[in-house]
C-alpha cells in the first residue's frame, strides 16, 4: 500500500488448449477436463461468433471445422476482453487507474497452427495496447518494429531508472532512439522436437534460416494434434486435397532459406529467397542475421546436455550462497545492507510480521531491533536458506 508497483497478469483464456473441442481433442489424458473446461468458460457470453463470418488465412484449408475453431478463438478473445475489463475495473476501485500505466500484449501468435512456434508473422507479430493516464497518443497507431527485448529498458525508462548498457534492448518510447532498423527472432524447441531456425524482419522483408531443414514444419506434436484443424490437414493431405503451399508445410526437406516480402505477402506464402531480383535483400539481411547471432552469443548450436552440464556440474543443481547482511548501527536508525557470492543472485528480504518478500536493491533503513529475513534466489538454482538478523538489537 502506497509504494509504486509493477505487476504482471497472465491468462490463459486465448491458450491453444481453449481450441480444444469434443471429437477432436483426444490425444492427451487431461483433453476431456480441456474441453468441458473451455465449454463451462464460454456459457458466459451473449452471442457466439458465427463460422461463416470469418476470415480464413491463406496458410489454413478453407472447410467447416477449421472455421469453426477460428470462430471458437475469437470467443475466446471475447473472454480475455471481459477478463482486461475486470482488471481495469479493479485498479479503478483502488483509485489507481489515474496514476498507472497500463500495458497489454500477448507472448506470441495465436493457438492456431502456424501461428504459435512460427517465425511467420502469425507467430511473432503480435497485438500491444499502451493506455497512459494522461492519455498521452490516445487513438493512434505505430508501426515501429518493437522487440520484447525492448520491454525491459523501456519499462526501467518509465519508471525514471538507468537502463543499463548490457541490454540489447531499446527504449521504444524513447523518440528516435529507441527505433529499430530490425528484429530478430528465434525457435528452438518445440515442445518433444528440436527444431532450430532463426528469423530478421526490418519493415518490408522477412528473411528465415533453417538449421534442420529435414524436418517438415508440421512436426506431429502430440499436444497440437488436439487441434481440429490439425486434423484437417492430415485428412486433406492423405486425401491429396490440401493446396499445394500448405501440403509443403509437412513436407522435407524445406527449404534451408525463406525470404518474404511482408508488405506485398503479409501472409509469408511466396518464397523469394531463390530470386535473383531479391537477391541484394536476401544478403543484406542474411549479414545481418550473422551479425546478430555473434553479438548475442548465440548458443543453440550447442546440445541440451553440454548447456545443462555447463550450469549444473556433474548434474548436481548448484545453490544459491546465503546472503550476507550487514548493519550499520552509528546512526539512529540501522541501515542495513545484503549481498550474495553468486553471481547474478537477487536478494529478497522481509521484515518480521510481512507475508510477502521484497526485492533488495540499494541499504535498508529500518527501527533499531527490528528482526530482518533474507534470502539469495537464482533462476535454475537452488534458493539459499533464509537468514534472520536483528537489527542492532544488542545496541538498544
Amino acid at each position: 500500500s502506497g509504494k509504486p508497483f509493477f505487476f504482471m497478469y497472465s491468462t490463459g483464456l486465448t491458450h491453444e488448449s481453449g481450441l480444444f473441442r469434443a471429437g477432436w481433442a483426444n490425444k492427451l489424458e487431461r483433453s476431456a477436463a480441456m474441453v468441458e473446461r473451455n465449454a463451462r468458460r464460454l456459457a458466459v457470453l451473449d452471442s457466439r461468433t458465427a463460422p461463416d463470418d470469418v476470415v480464413v488465412p491463406a496458410f489454413l484449408p478453407d472447410t467447416a471445422e477449421v472455421r469453426k475453431e477460428i470462430a471458437l478463438l475469437y470467443d475466446n478473445v471475447q473472454l480475455m476482453d471481459r477478463w482486461v475489463g475486470e482488471r481495469i475495473d479493479e485498479l479503478e476501485a483502488e483509485g489507481l487507474l489515474d496514476n498507472t500505466i497500463v500495458i497489454w500484449t500477448t507472448d506470441h501468435g495465436d493457438g492456431l497452427p502456424r501461428g504459435k512456434r512460427s517465425l511467420y508473422d502469425s507467430g511473432l507479430h503480435v497485438p500491444m495496447i499502451i493506455r497512459f493516464p494522461d492519455k498521452r497518443a490516445a487513438g493512434s497507431t505505430v508501426d515501429d518494429l518493437i522487440s520484447f527485448v525492448d520491454f525491459a529498458p523501456t519499462f526501467l525508462a518509465l519508471a525514471g531508472a538507468a537502463v543499463p548498457e548490457r541490454l540489447h534492448g531499446r527504449d521504444f518510447l524513447g523518440g528516435e532512439s529507441g527505433k529499430r532498423p530490425y528484429v530478430h527472432a528465434a525457435r528452438d524447441r518445440l515442445d518433444e522436437f528440436p527444431d532450430r531456425s532463426r528469423a530478421v524482419r526490418d519493415k518490408r522483408y522477412k528473411y528465415i534460416r533453417n538449421y534442420d531443414p529435414d524436418r517438415p514444419f508440421f512436426l506431429p506434436l502430440y499436444y497440437r494434434e488436439n487441434l481440429s484443424s490439425m486434423a484437417e490437414m492430415r485428412r486433406l493431405l492423405r486425401a491429396g486435397e490440401l493446396p499445394e503451399h500448405i501440403a509443403g508445410y509437412f513436407e522435407s526437406p524445406r527449404p534451408a532459406e525463406e525470404l518474404y516480402d511482408v508488405s506485398l505477402d503479409p501472409q509469408e506464402i511466396d518464397n523469394l529467397a531463390t530470386d535473383p531480383a531479391h537477391r541484394d535483400y536476401l544478403e543484406r539481411l542474411r549479414a545481418e542475421m550473422d551479425r546478430w547471432l555473434k553479438d548475442v552469443r548465440d548458443r543453440s548450436v550447442e546440445s541440451e546436455v553440454d548447456m545443462v552440464s555447463s550450469m549444473w556440474p556433474g548434474g548436481e543443481q548448484p545453490k544459491t550462497s546465503e546472503p550476507v547482511i550487514s548493519v550499520n548501527c552509528a546512526a539512529g536508525r540501522a541501515e542495513i545492507e545484503m549481498s550474495s557470492s553468486t553471481a547474478g543472485a537477487s536478494i529478497g528480504y522481509r521484515f518480521a510480521g510481512d507475508k510477502g518478500w521484497s526485492l533488495y536493491a540499494t541499504p535498508i533503513h529500518s527501527e533499531r531491533g527490528n528482526v530482518i529475513e533474507a534470502k539469495a534466489i537464482r533462476y535454475g538454482y537452488h534458493e539459499s536458506a533464509v537468514v534472520r538478523h536483528d537489527a542492532c538489537d544488542d545496541e538498544a
